[in-house]
């Protein structure tokens, strides 16, 4: 698949379409990249560890719940390839799950999603996976489903067992039972004291991770000054998003009040997630209810539009008011497509002469 059919692919879902059917073409894509990422990073790791089990340090280092996908697998008499297919074909179907849930505009949400960050998938698949988890976990806070904090937290237990860094997200459901507002002063508060108290935090993450992660992540591979702006100003965009969202949006939404908490109560762990671009990789959930917000808004808006459309014999200020609306909506949605694009260029472009070879060798071996 060559490059610019995925960006093609990434931008059809800048038109609009209603039919579900249509969120098989970006999953289809990212399969078929997933298939053909033979040599992308990460995967070297995670095929040996597949095939050689307890002779693989990688292996050992696995969660217990990812441990028994591969065990399962195995005995299904699955190769890796198979194996790594699946795994991205479930995450891709949790992911529509919660677009499912929580949009009719999925077909917006993939666009965006293809821009960033769904090369990931098929790279960071053990990674991918328990996000994905996690996602359907959320996804129950912003649907105010019985039992919701329940759920979620089990969900993110769940994702625990695949990928340790998971934990974090459990302030998320705990902050939840509070309203918005007392949110964001606890969150704001407790990332203020998190930045005071840096020099500590490496000491308390080693009563939930192993020491060598903590001394690889936080102390010989820490994020410069010049990365922890950038990891900040990610953070914080969920936020004005969603805030500008929720300004300009004229109908109250409890599914957008919900993704603004969650998105308040990510802003707590900030100070971990300076400490490595790697931690950074947590926002990719956060982004994915960015995106739905953006969807649903935009689609709102194209309702309003086609409601407020002058007939031919309408006053000339009522047309001109119309235009208006016109260019900012499609001035707004050219700035959301900037979104994923910042976020892909920040993450991927600083490394692209090491990733190059290996993230786009699946696209060329399809052309």
């Amino acid at each position: 698949m060559p490059p610019i059919l995925y960006g093609i692919i990434a931008l059809l879902g800048q038109f609009k379409c209603r039919r579900r059917f249509a969120d098989a073409i970006p999953i289809t894509a990212i399969l078929m990249l997933s298939w053909n990422a033979v040599d992308a990073p990460d995967n070297s790791s995670y095929r040996s560890a597949y095939e050689n089990l307890e002779h693989e340090k990688y292996y050992r280092g696995f969660g217990i719940g990812f441990k028994f996908l591969i065990n399962v697998s195995r005995h299904l008499g699955f190769d890796y390839r198979l194996f790594k297919l699946i795994l991205v074909l479930i995450t891709l179907l949790l992911t529509e799950l919660v677009l499912i849930q929580l949009t009719e505009n999925s077909w917006l949400v993939w666009s965006y999603y293809l821009i960033f960050p769904a090369i990931y998938t098929y790279i960071q698949i053990r990674n991918a996976f328990a996000l994905a988890i996690v996602a359907v976990g959320l996804m129950f806070l912003v649907k105010h489903v019985k039992y919701r904090e329940v759920y979620c937290v089990l969900l993110i237990v769940v994702a625990c067992t695949i990928h340790s860094t998971c934990v974090l997200f459990l302030v998320i459901p705990l902050l939840f039972l509070l309203n918005e507002r007392v949110v964001a002063i606890i969150s704001g508060v407790v990332a203020l004291l998190g930045f005071a108290t840096m020099g500590v935090l490496p000491k308390l993450a080693g009563f939930v991770f192993p020491q060598k992660k903590i001394d690889f992540y936080m102390v010989d591979n820490a994020a410069d000054p010049f990365d922890r702006v950038f990891i900040a100003i990610t953070v914080l965009l969920n936020i004005g998003v969603l805030l500008y969202i929720h300004w300009r949006s004229e109908k109250d939404s409890i599914e957008l009040d919900a993704t603004l908490k969650i998105s308040l109560a990510f802003l707590c762990l900030l100070p971990v997630l300076v400490y490595n671009k790697d931690f950074l990789r947590l926002d990719r959930v956060i982004a994915l209810f960015m995106y739905v917000a953006m969807a649903n808004y935009f689609m709102q808006y194209e309702q309003r539009l086609t409601n407020e459309l002058p007939a031919p014999e309408a006053e000339g200020d009522t047309i001109a008011t119309s235009g208006r609306m016109r260019i900012r909506y499609w001035g707004e949605r050219f700035v959301a497509v900037l979104i994923p694009a910042y976020l892909f260029l920040y993450l991927v472009f600083p490394s692209i002469t090491r990733l190059l070879p290996e993230v786009f060798g699946p696209f060329l071996m399809l052309g």
